[in-house]
């Protein structure tokens, strides 16, 4: 093996090793649900014409399936407009497990509270 041939294996494993580190990270960083029944939620608030609704949630669909644990989406509706609601919907029909909401719903719930406010 010449000198470009232990060059590129080094380069290899280094990359290799760094991949190891960032998995390792990664699993150290992981969310991951209580055992009480606790769920990790997703609250995304639309209001008016909200045209990066659907770019949004398709992008949680894809944090959810790379963190490896399945928590709920809920859109909150603060007044949208019938074609992001119709989007919303459609969003419900692609992706199983999407829930819409009001705002005062949630509010009623407590679940939507600015932690500053206390």
């Amino acid at each position: 093996m010449g000198a470009w041939g232990v060059a590129v294996f080094s380069g290899l494993a280094a990359l290799g090793f760094l991949m190891v580190l960032w998995i390792a990270f990664g699993a150290l960083l992981l969310p991951i649900a209580g055992k009480q029944g606790e769920q990790i939620c997703f609250l995304i608030h639309a209001k008016g014409n909200d045209t990066a609704l659907a770019e949004t949630v398709r992008g949680l669909i894809w944090l959810r399936h790379a963190i490896g644990v399945t928590p709920c989406i809920v859109i909150v509706n603060d007044g949208m407009d019938p074609a992001s609601m119709l989007s919303a919907q459609q969003l419900i029909l692609m992706y199983p497990g999407i829930k819409i909401v009001t705002a005062e719903d949630v509010q009623l719930n407590n679940i939507w509270k600015n932690k500053t406010d206390s």
